[in-house]
């Protein structure tokens, strides 16, 4: 079953979609904070949610003191390239309306409910 066909399933029988969904997240598992989301599931927990946001981004920064090394959540890639892009530096660029530089579509995925 597709996701479409499960939410039209819902909706058949009276049931309320899950919170996430209905805000448009494609993903309804973790609160928002899925480490497998991308770039565009971030900026949409970062309007949502902020508070949430700014718990992983923090969070992203403990685990790169602790590991003594920049380990991010994110990549972005430029001219073929792959950088890491911290939530911090997401959240920078986004404020600064510089969403040109950001792949909002780029939404991520895990297999979590498989497991």
């Amino acid at each position: 079953m597709y996701k479409a066909d499960m939410l039209g399933e819902l909706k058949k029988k009276g049931i309320k979609i899950p919170r996430l969904y209905s805000l448009g997240f494609s993903h309804n598992n973790c609160s928002g904070m899925c480490v497998r989301g991308g770039q565009g599931h971030f900026i949409q927990l970062l309007e949502h949610f902020p508070d949430r946001f700014k718990w992983m981004e923090e969070y992203e920064r403990e685990m790169q003191e602790f590991l003594g090394q920049e380990v991010t959540i994110l990549k972005k890639s430029e001219n073929d390239i792959t950088y890491p892009l911290t939530l911090e530096e997401l959240r920078k660029t986004y404020e600064e309306g510089k969403k040109d530089q950001l792949d909002l579509y780029e939404f991520g995925g895990c297999g979590c409910f498989v497991s």
